[in-house]
């Protein structure tokens, strides 16, 4: 697989974006944990370095949209 995607990681998190051949996430993209957390962001993968992201760690576990229509 290669480009846009949905994959189901063997912990029930959840990756919506885009991917290489290999399955490494690459480009803009929202990782959802199992415990709720979400990162959404761009991921990079560096030779040595591990995957790497620049985003937004969300670990509440309400939906912005929610939290306002309760107020």
């Amino acid at each position: 697989m290669k480009g846009p995607g949905i994959l189901l990681l063997e912990d029930d998190s959840v990756y919506e974006g885009n991917f290489t051949e290999d399955l490494t996430f690459v480009g803009k993209g929202k990782l959802s944990f199992a415990n709720g957390f979400v990162l959404e962001g761009t991921f990079t993968t560096k030779s040595g370095q591990g995957l790497q992201t620049h985003g937004i760690l969300n670990t509440c576990h309400e939906q912005l949209d929610e939290r306002v229509t309760k107020t």
